[in-house]
C-alpha cells in the first residue's frame, strides 16, 4: 500500500487557488490504479493571482516535487500546465 501524501498537498492547493469567492469553481479529482502504477489527476479552475498579491509563498508546488523525490526516487513523474482556464496536475508514481 502507498501513502499518497504529495495527493492532499495537491487538494489543498486547489482548494486554496482553484476556488473563487464570486464565481462557480469546480475541482476534478481522478485515481486509478494498475499493477505498475497509481495515476492521480486534480483539475480545478484557474484563477490566477493578481501581480499586487502577496499572499502565499509560491513553494507548494516545489515543496511537493521535493517530497516526491524523497518517498518514491527515480519512480515518479509529476506536471502541471494550464489548459483551457483550467489548472491541472498530473502524479505517477511506480508500484512495481
Amino acid at each position: 500500500m502507498y501513502q499518497l501524501e504529495a495527493g492532499s498537498s495537491l487538494i489543498e492547493n486547489a482548494f486554496k487557488h482553484g476556488v473563487s469567492a464570486s464565481k462557480k469553481s469546480t475541482i476534478e479529482i481522478n485515481m486509478t490504479t494498475n499493477a505498475k502504477t497509481v495515476l492521480f489527476t486534480i483539475e480545478n479552475d484557474n484563477f490566477p493571482k493578481k501581480t499586487d498579491d502577496k499572499s502565499g509563498s509560491g513553494i507548494g508546488l516545489p515543496n511537493i516535487e521535493k517530497r516526491l523525490e524523497l518517498l518514491y526516487p527515480n519512480k515518479n513523474s509529476f506536471k502541471t500546465v494550464v489548459k483551457d482556464n483550467r489548472f491541472v496536475a498530473q502524479l505517477e508514481i511506480e508500484t512495481s
